[in-house]
């Protein structure tokens, strides 16, 4: 049996040929297409809320840290002021380091306050008199 072979001379051109638009395949297409995008997104999303709880918990943990540091701080400054305003101290320090004494009773004045209204024949001035008794210490440096 022999074998002869053909060639074809002449070329075809298939340049020419344009396929037809197939609308029902790129319905599907696209169908798939967006529900592929639809299920990126609800998968984004989960993602996106649950890395957001977990960056949120370690801020609370770093939040409630910094409460208790401040807490223990602020009751340290509570004790440390309620030492440093003690009347004991206070007295002390007035004594050593200002050299304060206690008044002479020729020193005290004593200054008594009314409301409105009921200030006693002196002069008043705004909405509390004060009226000051000097006539207790007849040797009062002080001007009547």
């Amino acid at each position: 049996m022999s074998f002869h072979r053909y060639f074809l001379s002449k070329r075809v051109g298939n340049e020419q040929l344009v396929r037809e638009v197939d609308r029902k395949r790129h319905r599907e297409l696209l169908m798939v297409i967006l529900t592929a995008l639809a299920l990126a997104l609800a998968v984004l999303a989960y993602a996106w809320q649950h890395f957001e709880m977990i960056r949120i918990g370690y801020q609370m943990e770093e939040f409630r840290i910094e409460r208790e540091r401040l807490l223990k701080s602020h009751s340290q400054l509570v004790l440390e002021r309620a030492a440093l305003t003690s009347p004991d101290r206070v007295e002390a320090l007035a004594t050593r380091r200002l050299g304060m004494t206690y008044p002479s009773a020729s020193q005290v004045v004593i200054i008594e306050i009314y409301e409105k209204g009921q200030a006693r024949r002196s002069k008043v001035t705004g909405s509390r008199g004060i009226r000051v008794h000097r006539d207790r210490f007849p040797d009062d440096p002080l001007p009547k």
